[in-house]
């Protein structure tokens, strides 16, 4: 938790000899009480690597905070599922201010069925403020492409009208999510 009396920027980075990722914090503008989770594209591998996630960290005390509408086939590591196929089931946890709680993927340990990708668009909502990261580490499009996608992602109601996604230019083969 970064607090100043004045304007500051923060940014966190990772690099390596081949890897690199870099997350700028959106201040204020980031709380927000429901979020769309969103991931680089990957695509499953054996990589000891490869994995994804999804972290909020609460603002106050007593916030109450729900993992809901996880796709089919989409099993969060060390969580309880349900269903055919096998999905993780809604997650509820409530968190102290400044306390922060994580979901995500191992590639080599995955159980679920559905693809990596299947987790864009997991629905967070909180009873106060929230913020939220979510990102991949060393995932990519093909199985031996890889990169680092991590990001400080914006409340849902002001994704498209205070902030934009902007698709790159990538070849849709690239873009499509095999099954």
């Amino acid at each position: 938790m970064i607090t100043a009396d004045q304007p500051v920027y923060a940014n966190i980075r990772h690099r390596s000899n081949v890897q690199g990722a870099s997350l700028t914090a959106k201040g204020r503008a980031a709380l927000g009480t429901r979020f769309r989770a969103g991931v680089m594209r990957d695509v499953k591998t054996n990589s000891g690597r490869r994995a994804l996630f999804i972290s909020v960290m609460a603002v106050e005390d007593d916030t109450e905070v729900t993992f809901d509408e996880i796709k089919p086939g989409v099993v969060f590591e060390g969580t309880p599922t349900r269903g055919m196929p096998v999905t993780t089931a809604p997650i509820n946890v409530t968190l102290r201010a400044h306390e922060s709680y994580t979901i995500g993927i191992h590639a080599q340990s995955y159980s679920g069925t559905a693809p990596f990708n299947d987790v864009n668009g997991t629905l967070i909502t909180s009873t106060k403020p929230i913020a939220l990261n979510s990102g991949t580490w060393t995932g990519g499009p093909f199985g031996g492409a890889q990169d680092i996608g991590i990001d400080q992602l914006t409340p849902e109601p002001t994704a498209g009208t205070q902030y934009v996604l902007v698709k790159g230019g990538a070849p849709p083969a690239a873009l499509s999510s095999p099954r």
